[in-house]
Order: C-alpha cells, then sequence, then structure tokens
C-alpha cells in the first residue's frame, strides 16, 4: 500500500469518527459542521494530490497547465471557505475540527511510520 493510500485510509477513518462523535456528544447542529469540514478537506487533498503528482512527473510536459490549474484551485478553495464561513449557519468549532481531519491522518501515518519495518521511501 502507497503511502498517500494509507493517508486516505487514515484520515477518512479520522472523519468518519469525526462526524459519528460530533452526533453523539453535540448534536444535529456540528454534525453537518463537521461534514462540511470532512469534506471539504478531502476534496482539497485529492486535488492536491493529483496535481503535486503531475507537477512532479518528469514525463509530462504541461507543467504551466497544472500550475494555473493549481492557482485555480487555491484560490477556489479560499472562495469555498469564506463563503462557508461567512453564509453558511455553521458552528466554527466543528468545522474546524472536520477540516483537520486530513491533519489527523497525515499524522497518524507519520506515528505508525515510525513504528513500521517498511522503507521511509514508497
Amino acid at each position: 500500500m502507497t503511502r498517500t493510500r494509507s493517508i486516505w485510509i487514515k484520515s477518512l477513518v479520522a472523519g468518519l469518527l469525526t462526524v459519528v462523535g460530533s452526533l453523539y456528544f453535540v448534536g444535529h447542529e456540528a454534525l453537518v459542521s463537521v461534514g462540511l469540514g470532512v469534506g471539504i478537506a478531502t476534496i482539497n487533498f485529492w486535488l492536491l494530490e493529483r496535481l503535486v503528482t503531475g507537477l512532479v512527473d518528469r514525463r509530462r510536459t504541461r507543467r504551466r497547465q497544472l500550475l494555473i490549474i493549481f492557482l485555480s484551485k487555491a484560490a477556489l478553495l479560499f472562495g469555498v471557505l469564506g463563503y462557508v464561513v461567512l453564509k453558511v449557519p455553521i458552528q466554527a468549532g466543528p468545522f474546524l475540527l472536520g477540516l483537520s481531519c486530513i491533519v489527523m491522518g497525515i499524522v497518524l501515518e507519520g506515528i505508525t511510520g515510525l513504528f513500521s519495518s517498511r522503507e521511509v521511501l514508497d
């Protein structure tokens, strides 16, 4: 299993646990906020993974096009985050917790990577 796939699995588990935990501990209001945060973070990580893979791949010749897509993705992300924070009635804490599911997956991958016997560079 590649490191990126492992991060995806750990992030998905962290996101699902966060969504279920928010429903159990806080209620339905926080569920929407956490779910929205998890969704935005997951889509952002997927797009970032695809773009960075394309930019690093030496066989591809369309780097300028990928760079323009990357900058457009960043502007779109800031626009979506700004709209969600200003216009959608969400709770800030659960929304930020949902956004951090990818970070939790990366940290879990780093911690489990310390105790595994596989090579550092997959």
